[in-house]
């Protein structure tokens, strides 16, 4: 895809910034329109219907992907009831837990962790 350039600064459709954030596009359409990350929205623009995501943007994801304040994706070993997962994918298909349900899962573990 062609990058567009608007007043010296670089923008890509949805799709491209979302590869070079390593994001989904849905997940990061829900991060732009504030759901969750409510910054975000100043390094958009539209060109029609055309939702646009700008170079500084997507460097300021990976920084906080970076500096782990974001979503990563679910590819660090895990380990649960005592077994081992490459992923927590992997996990998640083992178990039947849907990502939420795994989320909410561990978030309760490190609770009871805590009160220990």
């Amino acid at each position: 895809m062609a990058e567009i350039k608007i007043d010296g600064e670089i923008y890509y459709e949805l799709e491209e910034a979302s590869k070079k954030s390593g994001l989904s596009k849905a997940t990061l359409k829900q991060y732009i329109k504030a759901y969750r990350r409510e910054e975000l929205s100043k390094f958009t623009t539209k060109i029609g219907a055309t939702l646009l995501f700008s170079e500084s943007g997507v460097n300021y994801i990976n920084q906080l992907r970076k500096d782990r304040k974001i979503n990563q994706r679910s590819n660090e070993p895990i380990t649960l009831g005592g077994i081992k997962f490459n992923s927590k994918v992997d996990a998640c298909k083992h178990f039947g837990f849907t990502a939420s349900e795994l989320s909410h899962y561990i978030k309760i573990k490190r609770i009871e962790d805590m009160e220990q």
